[in-house]
């Protein structure tokens, strides 16, 4: 978890906490990773990346099946969510100072809800038990960056472009579409590997 004022490189509303999710790169040369979770549901992934000393691609995909729990408490059905996401991400050393990078992330997610009821009296009866609830969100995500390292790498210029968009409908109606774009500058300055100063214009 970010705090601010790191926190606010990554939006207006993440003013006061965001998650930083840090891409997976893998080592120099080839790697090959595989996972698989047994549970009340189940979670896949498999992962792969060519790298040499001056950059590489990296690809993850991810699968998850989580049955769920009934939202209701009324001993309904359960309320699953199944997700898949994939990554694909590269960078690159231009220069002993200059790195230019990008990501490319793709999530599709089926998931059951439950009805609500604005004539319940009481907390438990706000939540309906009803199986034909269900909803879709597709995410798209673009980002491109380039970073430029001054005195020794202490001293650190980014800036990065991200362009992320989300369609989702509600039981198969018009989806609706919304759209995001950010243009982010980062100075980062940093004292025998500590950062000391980060200022960020957005």
């Amino acid at each position: 978890m970010l705090r601010w004022p790191q926190s606010v490189y990554y939006g207006s509303n993440a003013s006061v906490g965001g998650i930083n999710i840090i891409t997976r790169k893998g080592g120099i040369g080839d790697t090959y990773s595989a996972t698989l979770e047994l549970g009340n549901g189940t979670t896949a992934t498999a992962f792969l990346s060519r790298r040499t000393a001056r950059g590489g691609l990296s690809f993850a995909l991810s699968h998850s099946d989580d049955h769920g729990y009934d939202q209701s408490g009324d001993g309904g059905e359960k309320d699953g969510l199944k997700r898949t996401t994939a990554i694909l991400s590269g960078d690159y050393l231009v220069t002993e100072d200059l790195k230019l990078g990008f990501t490319l992330r793709r999530a599709g997610e089926d998931y059951d809800y439950d009805s609500t009821s604005f004539t319940a009296t009481d907390a438990p009866g706000y939540v309906v038990d009803d199986p034909t609830q269900f909803g879709t969100r597709d995410e798209r995500t673009l980002g491109v960056y380039g970073e430029y390292a001054m005195l020794e790498g202490r001293l650190t210029h980014r800036l990065a472009y991200e362009d992320t968009r989300y369609e989702s409908t509600f039981n198969g109606g018009a989806p609706t579409l919304t759209r995001t774009e950010a243009l982010k500058y980062r100075l980062s300055f940093g004292l025998d590997g500590r950062s000391v100063a980060e200022a960020t214009i957005c």
